[in-house]
């Protein structure tokens, strides 16, 4: 049946002004005192390592390499494990460590992604192809293939038909057990800060050898 006051609603609508913000998103920045992704500026570094200990989220590493009249220092930050708390910045004696306000942190450039593992998802055990396809997976790409499979199931479609997920519209069904196995196989082998890194920030510098040691 024909409603009129939802047409005159329609029509009215078209006469308001837009509410979305038009601008650009690469150069949209955050808020005020907006925690966004960090620069490091490697020049102003000693190396102490504080970053390192304060880190929660244990997004910061550090390798040295002994060389010729020194050390060569080579800091990284995983910045999809870090939580962005800035105790990195506020505890860096030589504030090499600062947040910017840049919101935009997805990488684009595939290069620079880090992928550690496939998994093998609607797979048949019925038929030869699943084993094909496993195989030249394997032969394939370099990356480890998880030893849990995700096996074709009525049980996901039915799931994703009522918008749920399989764990929750069927805790106890076959599928919902390989996801658990897959979670636990990524959780004990520690990529879990790995996984298709959003971005990482990594810089080299040599440094004299007589640095600050921290215990």
């Amino acid at each position: 049946m024909f409603k009129l006051p939802y047409l005159l609603e329609g029509i009215s609508n078209i006469f308001k002004p837009v509410l979305t913000n038009e601008e650009d998103f690469d150069n949209t920045k955050g808020a005020e005192n907006y925690r966004g992704k960090l620069y490091f500026d490697e020049n102003a570094c000693i190396g102490c390592g504080i970053c390192i200990r304060v880190c929660a989220g244990e997004a910061i590493t550090k390798e040295v390499t002994p060389v010729e009249g020194g050390q060569e220092i080579k800091m990284t930050f995983d910045l999809a494990s870090c939580t962005f708390c800035g105790l990195c910045t506020d505890f860096c004696p030589k504030h090499a460590i600062k947040t910017t306000e840049e919101v935009m942190m997805v990488e684009n450039d595939k290069e620079k992604l880090k992928v550690e593992g496939i998994l093998l998802t609607r797979v048949d055990s019925r038929t030869k192809l699943s084993e094909s396809f496993r195989k030249e997976i394997k032969e394939f790409y370099s990356y480890k293939v998880f030893d849990t499979e995700i096996h074709q199931s009525s049980i996901i479609v039915k799931s994703q038909t009522n918008g749920l997920p399989v764990s929750l519209y069927d805790p106890r069904c076959k599928s919902t057990k390989e996801y658990r196995s897959v979670t636990d196989e990524i959780l004990n082998t520690s990529i879990t800060k790995k996984v298709t890194s959003i971005s990482t920030i990594k810089s080299k510098k040599n440094i004299n050898s007589e640095i600050p040691k921290v215990g």
